[in-house]
């Protein structure tokens, strides 16, 4: 009796898989986004407080003038070394947060712009968020 419960759950078990259904569509259709965000750090490190205020406070004005991007208020901190038991000053740090959300591609190009001139600022950058509302209700109709 054992044996034939388990010869008739194989066989339950192997037959359910041959009447899977499976469909596979392909659509080609240009979706434009809804919606785009960035979202970055930019960092300043200098001698003095003085010096990362000079080069931190043009960026920030340059960025602000962009409507997408919203942020610009920066902290400023010392740096130190303390590997001689003493603590060295090495200079100053200060970074700034901007996020930005656009809506078409080519309101993007003044931030990548301004990356493109500035030499003394570090870029962190988190990856771009896209969002397309259109592809969604494309998965809905499947």
């Amino acid at each position: 009796m054992f044996f034939k419960k388990i010869i008739f759950i194989a066989f339950v078990v192997v037959s359910c898989g041959a009447y899977e259904i499976k469909t596979d569509r392909t659509f080609q259709e240009r979706l434009e986004p809804d919606r785009m965000q960035l979202s970055f750090w930019l960092t300043a490190k200098a001698k003095s407080a003085k010096e990362v205020k000079e080069i931190l406070h043009p960026a920030i004005a340059e960025l602000k003038k962009i409507p997408a991007c919203k942020g610009g208020g920066y902290t400023l901190s010392p740096e130190y070394n303390y590997k001689s038991g003493d603590r060295d000053l090495l200079g100053f740090r200060g970074s700034t947060h901007f996020e930005c959300r656009f809506k078409d591609m080519y309101e993007m190009d003044g931030v990548v712009a301004f990356f493109d001139t500035q030499k003394k600022l570090e870029l962190q950058q988190s990856p771009i968020i896209i969002v397309w509302r259109a592809l969604n209700s494309h998965c809905m109709s499947l």
